[in-house]
């Protein structure tokens, strides 16, 4: 099997230093879930430079979150976003994660703005929409459950052909399929409640400066065990070659 590519769009050490530390960066956060175990990878920090693979080395893409801001138009997110455009006619499996979702979604002509509710972070609840009960990804998933967030730019218009399949309870935007192999997600299913808590809490982070009261984000964090059974439902579907076209 070729690799699964971890497209890193972040630099968890400088963006939130305390998690890091404590939690380490893109590769043990995934590694924790267990979506990659057995599976070989391949990380590429797409920030720094480091140069996209083409579609034939590789049997899935996940894109991660980041501190940047699609807003920004920064020419590494540019970069990206053109190999998203090269690459989904291929129909290679692609997951899109916060900023990795917002991406996809900018890549193929949607808009993406400041979020009208406000910036959002902590345990969110998130419904499921009836096409999600066909989707290869969500069809065996909850109609609702909690998952953990962190963005201040969301999706506000769909690309011509995408399909919305979950909404938060303000009616945000949460998962959309873009193709018949290509998700974005603006949750973090990554993350667990630990993740969250030490991610709020980093003075880094500068959430207080966002108006945000922490103590009481963290009261209201929720456990989120859909994150991984979502993570690992996609690396095995790519492993079998398992999604539905």
């Amino acid at each position: 099997m070729k690799p699964i590519l971890i497209i890193q769009t972040g630099d968890i050490s400088l963006e939130s230093p305390l998690y890091y530390e404590k939690r380490g960066g893109y590769y043990e956060i995934f590694t924790r879930t267990g979506c990659l175990e057995g599976l070989p990878v391949e990380l590429v920090n797409v920030p720094v430079g480091a140069q996209l693979p083409s579609y034939t080395k590789i049997s899935a893409a996940i894109i991660t979150g980041s501190a940047a801001l699609i807003s920004q138009k920064l020419k590494w997110s540019e970069t990206c976003a053109e190999w998203i455009r090269n690459t989904l006619p291929t129909g290679l499996p692609i997951l899109g994660i916060c900023y990795g979702h917002q991406l996809i979604a900018h890549a193929l002509g949607g808009t993406i703005e400041k979020n009208p509710y406000g910036p959002e972070y902590g345990s969110i609840k998130i419904k499921l929409l009836p096409e999600a009960m066909r989707d290869p990804l969500f069809k065996e998933a909850p109609v609702s459950f909690h998952l953990q967030s962190a963005h201040l730019e969301s999706v506000t218009k769909l690309p011509v052909g995408a399909t919305l399949l979950a909404q938060n309870e303000r009616g945000g935007t949460e998962a959309v399929r873009y193709t018949k192999t290509c998700w974005g997600i603006q949750f973090h299913p990554e993350f667990d409640i630990e993740d969250m808590r030490l991610f709020i809490s980093d003075p880094d982070e500068g959430l207080k400066s966002l108006g945000i009261n922490i103590d009481r984000l963290v009261e209201q964090l929720r456990p989120t065990p859909f994150g991984p059974v979502l993570l690992n439902k996609f690396t095995k579907l790519v492993a079998e070659d398992g999604i539905t076209f």
